[in-house]
């Protein structure tokens, strides 16, 4: 049996071992390898498509996800920051302040509750996960892990009750009767429903 590099761990089998209709892939070849670990837009895929989707719908509510560098960079406002530590800075916007650093607009204090540090966007992603556990366990949706969230979104989708769970968490999100729990803007249910849908 001939094996190529490997990936997650485990082996790559030749091509002559996979099953009719799937088309061989060279990854030997280091930009196709990194397609295959890290989606179109260069994000590591380390959590499922569902969680991905979410994530992505997230950073859509909070005005990150177009932003350069996907977002992982943006402040509150819109301002990009350099390195890898959470600026710290408060920024302004009409009756508005805020820390918020991020692709999941972290405040300083949320992110030093997640064990603070560089924020990679592995790392960033990872803690808007533990974010979204935390959240869906304080209003009585069982999810332990990232599995278990996986399977929550393929089975419910993006539905009312979770976006209304992770409510005070993010802004941006509606609640169940669809406004914000601080009282700003927000994005419609069906409007994030749709573009979570879109990212699957």
């Amino acid at each position: 049996m001939k094996f190529r590099k490997l990936l997650f761990g485990l082996p790559l089998m030749a091509a002559s071992l996979l099953p009719h209709g799937h088309h061989h892939v060279d990854v030997q070849d280091d930009a196709v390898l990194h397609k295959l670990t890290h989606g179109e837009d260069g994000r590591k895929n380390q959590f499922g498509p569902a969680t991905m989707a979410l994530l992505d719908t997230i950073a859509f509510a909070e005005g990150t996800a177009y932003r350069p560098n996907n977002g992982y960079n943006t402040q509150f406002t819109g301002r990009q920051f350099s390195g890898v530590n959470h600026p710290r800075q408060i920024l302004g916007s009409g009756r508005y302040r805020s820390d918020a650093a991020g692709r999941y607009q972290f405040l300083s204090t949320t992110w030093d509750s997640l064990g603070g540090g560089a924020m990679t966007p592995d790392r960033q992603d990872k803690g808007a996960v533990r974010l979204i556990l935390k959240r869906l366990n304080q209003v009585g949706i069982r999810v332990n892990n990232a599995n278990d969230l996986e399977y929550l979104l393929k089975k419910e989708g993006l539905s009312k009750r979770i976006l209304a769970a992770l409510a005070p968490e993010w802004a941006s999100l509606p609640t169940v009767w669809g406004a914000s729990y601080y009282g700003q803007p927000v994005k419609s249910h069906a409007v994030l429903q749709n573009h979570f849908k879109t990212r699957l």
